[in-house]
């Protein structure tokens, strides 16, 4: 369902059980980090068996280091922010809303 989202690193990925729980360690991986696992046939490491064996649902966000110069001005930040929101819906909620 995730195919076409990007290979870069941007896109994070984390699984949550019920009861809100997550995965402690290594909580969020990157799409890249799971299309490498799906290739070798290893398990998904954002899985984790330990806490249940269903999955409540899956968050996918974007990171993106924000540098000094975003937080000079009102307009620098904010003008970021809707870049990386179109980015965002571009290149995840796009991709999905077309699969579904």
């Amino acid at each position: 369902m995730l195919d076409g989202i990007g290979k870069d690193d941007s896109v994070l990925i984390k699984a949550v059980y019920p009861r809100n729980k997550v995965k402690i360690e290594n909580s969020e991986i990157t799409y890249s980090q799971l299309l490498k696992e799906k290739e070798f046939g290893e398990p998904y490491s954002v899985l984790d068996k330990s806490i249940g064996d269903e999955v409540k649902h899956f968050e996918i966000k974007m990171k993106n280091v924000l540098g000094v110069r975003d937080f000079q001005g009102k307009k620098n930040f904010v003008v970021r922010l809707e870049d990386l929101a179109i980015s965002f819906v571009q290149q995840v909620i796009s991709t999905l809303n077309k699969k579904s």
